[in-house]
């Protein structure tokens, strides 16, 4: 991905979210099934984040600049006392989400 962005320009959240669905499909090809599933899992999650992201932000011009901004914040940890709280909720959408498509998968 580094080859993507030149010198001094950051992706956004959405696009590093979409990155990492695509290396995560490339990366499913070449492991076991157990570790392809996951990894498809993984690209399949990043994808609707990045989906869900873009859409809570209109109107699209202030919405770009809004991921901006909150990259650049979180690039200056300005939301570091917040992690955890972040983190947990990502994790319960991504399991309400994973439970409603493949129930019993997470177990």
């Amino acid at each position: 991905m580094s080859d993507d962005y030149p010198v001094g320009e950051v992706p956004t959240a959405c696009e590093l979210l979409v990155a990492m669905a695509v290396e995560a499909r490339r990366l499913a090809d070449e492991v076991d099934a157990g570790a392809r599933k996951r990894l498809l899992v993984i690209a399949h999650t990043s994808q609707l984040l990045a989906r869900e992201w873009a859409a809570a932000e209109t109107p699209a011009a202030s919405g770009v600049l809004a991921a901006r901004q909150l990259a650049t914040a979180i690039r200056a940890a300005e939301h570091d006392h917040e992690l955890g709280a972040i983190l947990a909720r990502v994790r319960s959408e991504v399991r309400a989400r994973v439970e409603i498509s493949a129930p019993g998968y997470a177990d």
